[in-house]
């Protein structure tokens, strides 16, 4: 029965191995009977399994009447596998669905125990600040080196991870991606839900490096705050 309904393509030996213990949750998924293959009856072929098979194929006149509810533990162990295997499976394709569906999300996490980072800076420095930058963007999947509190070529690159995400930058080719100016500062400590700092700290700004004034050009001659992102992701949207 589960072959010809193409839950089941393996051997017909009468044996309930794993690949009818792998077909027989399917079905059951499949007739609404389990909603995940990690409930405890998945692929056992219990009594409200084998009722809605026999009605599934039309068995009523000569119904199974055998229960398959006792599996010995090495093909329990087995089925067990397949099914997680469905599993992980099906929550890749979730998860993949649920990313896409948020990419452009922002979602607040708190760092107990830290303090704003009120500092700005680059590769080749040093201190505590680094720490908690490194901690936060580890915690936030950008950075996943070991914490130094050096702030190196990963670290950086993690940074510039953190910049994209949030709009602080929209290439990794400008002149400021990578490093954690105030823009990105305060982006990083309302992101963490770290509060904010009064410190105000000019910005380096780029010498421009010509006459032109086209936005794309523009762009590349000085650091872009948060609001002139936003406006930069909504005219190359328009263009």
């Amino acid at each position: 029965g589960l072959k010809d309904s193409f839950f089941y393509y393996g051997p017909i030996n009468g044996i309930y191995d794993s690949q009818t213990a792998r077909a027989v949750a399917q079905f059951q998924r499949n007739q609404g009977l389990i909603t995940s293959y990690l409930q405890s009856n998945a692929g056992h072929f219990d009594n409200v399994t084998r009722d809605q098979f026999n009605l599934y194929h039309g068995l009523v006149g000569n119904p199974l009447s055998v229960t398959k509810e006792t599996i010995t533990p090495e093909v329990e162990e087995m089925a067990e596998e397949v099914i997680i295997e469905d599993t992980v499976n099906q929550a890749v394709e979730e998860i993949e669905a649920v990313e896409e569906s948020i990419t452009e999300t922002i979602t607040t996490r708190i760092m107990d125990g830290f303090d704003p980072i009120s500092g700005l800076y680059t590769i080749g420095d040093t201190g505590t600040e680094i720490i908690t930058l490194q901690t936060g963007l580890k915690d936030a999947n950008f950075y996943f080196g070991e914490i130094t509190g050096i702030y190196d070529s990963p670290t950086a690159i993690a940074v510039a991870r953190f910049q994209k995400n949030q709009s602080i930058i929209y290439s990794f080719k400008q002149p400021h991606a990578g490093h954690f100016g105030q823009d990105t500062r305060d982006s990083f400590n309302w992101y963490h839900g770290l509060g904010s700092v009064d410190t105000e700290v000019e910005e380096v700004i780029i010498e421009d490096t010509g006459p032109d004034t086209s936005i794309e050009n523009n762009l590349l001659t000085h650091i872009l705050t948060r609001q002139e992102s936003i406006q930069l992701i909504e005219y190359l949207r328009n263009k």
